[in-house]
């Protein structure tokens, strides 16, 4: 406990020592954050929710598909891969992960890594769309716009076997 109080106020002394010094924009390193951040803080309150309520008893989840996945292959690839995936619900990913009791640092990394993934890619369609003059949502629903996504998530699986080796 100590320790983690001589953290916190190295932390503090160093966020004012760097807000002195105009090293660091607060207001902008807030904005960023609430920006990029919002998925992966929610995606932990559902994992250690799952987790904690799930502690005695995993029966009921066993036999969902996402579940068994996630309890044969969590790993950082597989769980990046899952949340790049168009479609695939976050929720589910978050709870299976709690519930599984999944390390901790793995599924928040690959969590932040997905969402950025996956946020910069809707941007950047959704920009295209844009400057194409979409009408309507079978204009962000074509393959070219979505393949992307469907790519990066085909490519980080066979890291789950390289890592393995």
């Amino acid at each position: 406990m100590k320790r983690q109080i001589l953290v916190l106020a190295a932390l503090a002394v160093l966020g004012i020592a760097l807000d002195a010094l105009d090293l660091v924009d607060w207001l902008r390193a807030l904005e960023w954050t609430r920006a990029r951040a919002g998925g992966t803080a929610g995606a932990l309150g559902a994992y250690l929710f799952a987790r904690r309520l799930t502690r005695l008893d995993v029966s009921a989840a066993r036999g969902h598909r996402l579940f068994n996945i996630l309890e044969r292959q969590g790993d950082f690839f597989t769980l990046c891969a899952l949340r790049v995936l168009p479609g695939m619900p976050h929720s589910a990913i978050n709870y299976a992960s709690g519930t599984l009791a999944l390390p901790l640092p793995r599924f928040l990394a690959a969590t932040a890594l997905g969402l950025a993934l996956k946020s910069y890619l809707y941007s950047a369609a959704l920009h295209i769309a844009a400057t194409t003059g979409a009408t309507g949502l079978s204009d962000l629903l074509r393959l070219d716009v979505l393949a992307p996504l469907l790519a990066i998530a085909l490519l980080l699986l066979p890291g789950r076997f390289l890592r393995r080796r």
